[in-house]
């Protein structure tokens, strides 16, 4: 089995990991520390090492503008990111 499919399930079992992800994928937009920070009521460590963990699990992707660091979900086709997206846009907001 591809270690990239155990670490990206790894990273979203944790369920800071998974809120944060979960806002990424529902507004489908790029979101700073900042931005996250606002939304989910979580302190800016906390957010950044969170997105951190999804940079370096693949799937999240960083983009620096200035003092700015812009996270976007990964551009990823294939069927198990694909359904990964599925699984996660179809949590139940609480």
């Amino acid at each position: 089995m591809d270690d990239h499919y155990v670490e990206a399930l790894k990273a979203l079992a944790d369920p800071n990991r998974l809120r944060v992800y979960y806002l990424l994928v529902q507004i489908d937009e790029r979101i700073c520390v900042a931005e996250a920070m606002d939304v989910l009521g979580e302190s800016h460590y906390n957010v950044s090492r969170n997105l951190r963990l999804l940079l370096k699990a693949g799937l999240v992707t960083a983009q620096k503008e200035g003092k700015w660091v812009f996270y976007t979900l990964k551009q990823d086709n294939s069927p198990f990111f694909s359904n990964l997206l599925a699984t996660v846009r179809s949590i139940p907001i609480e």
